[in-house]
């Protein structure tokens, strides 16, 4: 027995088209409009010390194929308050070399940009490059490196000096790659190896003279004067990441009560960072004593600034902003007693 099917095509064109129109609009929506309603997720354009390497890495090569590696090192205090735990910088020094002469490639980024990059005749290259060399970005990241170093005493509340470098000015650790670190509240050295991890070195050095003095010569773990000191700095990035955090209550609380003022004051305060997506410390500078006000430490603060979209303009320029922020302390904390513009 035969039996014929027949299958009229505008029907089942329609019958496709009732049943699924709903759900092609709204993934239209999902895919298309929402998107472009919410745009790009912001951030802070900091890079990893791997990263900014590569990126560097990708520039070097122009210069030579063969380029290696050589320096590494965040430029100035454009470390990140949490690098241990993210190896994060604002900006970065970096430096190449190759085999064939004793030539440097320099490149700085700043903000995920490289912003300079030349071949100097002013630096040479000392050792001569080994097989084992990386070239393009460490093998052990600093963020490993960092945690070597915690395990052997180093404090993680401190952003200290930091290098990845292979001509080290310390002839024992020249021609290997080492990360370098040195930290002030301590005033004491280490060193750990680039390409294994290990822990080449740890030096101190005399307060005042800044002369390497032998372990048992040492007088205490940590200097107060330079932990007060520190304690400082980190009170002000706390306070922005309280800011950031959207904890309304707690950075009031950061505020002395004469900055913060009444309910009128607060308010200003309140709707000024409100108007912000992302702020975050990028930098600062202890001011010499002559600029303090009444004996109160007074930072040069670089500080990074996002608004939300549509936001009033506030005082708070889309990106790098400058302010002076004095603190004073209070009891076993400190306050914040100032936010200025200028000096």
């Amino acid at each position: 027995m035969r039996i014929n099917i027949t299958i009229n095509p505008r029907n089942y064109i329609t019958d496709i088209d009732s049943n699924s129109l709903i759900y092609v609009v709204l993934f239209f929506i999902l895919l298309v409009i929402i998107p472009t309603l919410v745009g790009e997720a912001k951030s802070f354009p900091e890079l990893t010390a791997l990263e900014a390497a590569d990126l560097a890495y990708q520039e070097a090569k122009k210069w030579d194929k063969e380029a290696i590696l050589w320096y590494l090192c965040p430029s100035g205090r454009s470390l990140d308050y949490h690098w241990g735990e993210n190896e994060l910088a604002w900006e970065w020094d970096i430096m190449f070399a190759r085999a064939r002469d004793e030539q440097i490639y320099m490149l700085k980024i700043v903000d995920k940009q490289i912003v300079s990059q030349e071949e100097t005749g002013f630096i040479k290259r000392i050792s001569p490059p080994q097989p084992n060399f990386p070239k393009n970005q460490p093998i052990i990241s600093l963020k490993q490196a960092a945690q070597i170093i915690f395990n052997q005493g180093a404090p993680s509340w401190e952003r200290p000096n930091v290098v990845y470098i292979i001509d080290n000015s310390l002839e024992e650790l020249r021609g290997r790659p080492v990360w370098f670190f040195l930290f002030w509240s301590q005033f004491s050295s280490y060193a750990v190896d680039g390409i294994n991890g290990g822990l080449l070195k740890r030096e101190y050095f005399d307060p005042l003279t800044l002369k390497k003095i032998n372990p048992e010569e040492v007088k205490s773990e940590f200097y107060p004067e330079q932990v007060e000191s520190i304690e400082g700095e980190n009170y002000i990035y706390d306070f922005f990441e309280t800011i950031n955090e959207g904890k309304t209550e707690q950075y009031f609380s950061m505020m002395d009560q004469d900055l913060a003022g009444n309910a009128a004051t607060q308010k200003m305060w309140k709707t000024s960072f409100s108007s912000l997506e992302l702020i975050k410390v990028v930098s600062l500078y202890l001011e010499e004593k002559n600029k303090w006000h009444d004996q109160q430490p007074l930072y040069k603060v670089t500080i990074y600034a996002i608004s939300k979209p549509g936001a009033p303009y506030y005082g708070w320029d889309e990106g790098r902003n400058t302010r002076w922020i004095s603190i004073a302390p209070r009891g076993d904390s400190w306050k914040i007693v100032a936010i200025d513009t200028s000096p």
